[in-house]
């Protein structure tokens, strides 16, 4: 095999390599076996010629930052990417006027699993973590939102007339 063969082969087998390392979970595996396959691609052309070398191995770092930009822009549409990444975070205000829009101040419901002062209450079929009052509120009881605080509803006991 001719060395100029040899440096197409080695430098297509690493760019297949660290291709392979983005889209599979290898753990840098590939990656560095990639990275490995370039440096013996600049070590036959150093034999073939100092200043190729040279000359490929500055292109290399030229090209390095460019890849690592296009790989940081890519990785995340992968289907490894997608499920690695979190999705874009839900401020406090989305949580807020999600909750708002089911749920109003003076609506009834029942508590679910006993407020002390914590615990879940059904507001219509839907239930949701809320906060008593003050005091602790049994299974069963009935009670009315009287404010709505960082998405949670405050309720306190329906007074029975």
């Amino acid at each position: 095999m001719t060395p100029l063969a040899l440096v197409i082969l080695l430098f297509s087998i690493a760019a297949a390599l660290l291709i392979a390392e983005m889209l599979l979970p290898a753990h840098g595996v590939l990656g560095v076996a990639g990275v490995g396959a370039l440096l013996g691609g600049i070590v036959v052309c150093y034999q073939m010629s100092h200043a190729l070398a040279l000359y490929v191995a500055l292109g290399l770092a030229v090209a390095a930052p460019f890849a690592a930009a296009a790989w940081m822009k890519l990785w995340p549409k992968t289907p490894l990417g997608r499920r690695l990444i979190l999705g874009p975070a839900r401020s406090a205000r989305d949580d807020e006027a999600e909750s708002e829009n089911t749920l109003r101040v003076g609506q009834i419901g029942v508590v679910a699993a006993e407020l002390r002062p914590n615990g879940l209450c059904d507001f219509g079929g839907e239930r949701l973590s809320a906060r008593s009052e003050r005091g602790v509120l049994p299974a069963g009881q009935r009670v009315r939102v009287i404010a709505i605080v960082d998405g949670r509803p405050t309720v306190r006991p329906v007074e029975t007339a």
